[in-house]
């Protein structure tokens, strides 16, 4: 079963690609930041604001109570 912040990092790599590096690490810190709840996603997403790096998306996990990680 794909989780909410799953089905959004997918929809995000189907917009750019599929292949863009900064997306992968995206996924993988998802993937650590899911690991770090309990339980697994219930409080991680995704998101991205404007900003003129990576095609003038910026990309952050949230989890819980702050940011896990920015790519």
């Amino acid at each position: 079963m794909a989780t909410k912040s799953k089905q959004h990092v997918d929809r995000l790599q189907s917009q750019l690609g599929g292949k863009d590096r900064q997306i992968q690490i995206l996924t993988a810190q998802l993937a650590q930041c899911n690991k770090r709840l309990d339980p697994p996603s219930a409080n991680c997403h995704a998101y991205h604001g404007k900003i003129k790096s990576i095609g003038g998306r910026r990309y952050q996990i949230l989890c819980n109570q702050g940011i896990w990680a920015t790519v």
